[in-house]
């Protein structure tokens, strides 16, 4: 995956639409895919990703390139919205919750509950 030279990230940050059709085309499956090791559902993982390019184009001005890569920030938005979505998702139960972010082969030591019940 390649990262974009200093050129194209100002043009990025100027709102280059040709740029962000790169950036979009580049880093979505590579998002989704991210975003759904949180979720567990295609449809959300993709929801997430599109909410995330547009929280970046509307807030574009906040990344600097020289504290990290693109990719990184991208992924740190997608996990965040992840992270809210599952918060919000008011099906999932506490314990659903805990499998979702820690698997179960990382599954903490202590019982968790299930607050519907």
């Amino acid at each position: 995956m390649s990262e974009l030279s200093e050129k194209e990230l100002r043009k990025l940050k100027n709102k280059d639409k040709d740029i962000f059709v790169k950036v979009y085309k580049i880093y979505t499956p590579k998002l989704v895919a991210f975003s759904f090791y949180y979720l567990k559902n295609i449809e959300d993982a993709k929801d997430i990703v599109e909410e995330a390019f547009c929280n970046f184009y509307k807030y574009i001005d906040s990344f600097d390139s020289s504290k990290g890569n693109l990719f990184n920030y991208l992924c740190t938005i997608c996990k965040n919205l992840s992270i809210d979505f599952l918060k919000k998702d008011d099906t999932a139960s506490l314990y659903e919750y805990d499998d979702r972010l820690h698997g179960e082969e990382n599954k903490p030591n202590y019982i968790l509950y299930d607050l519907k019940n």
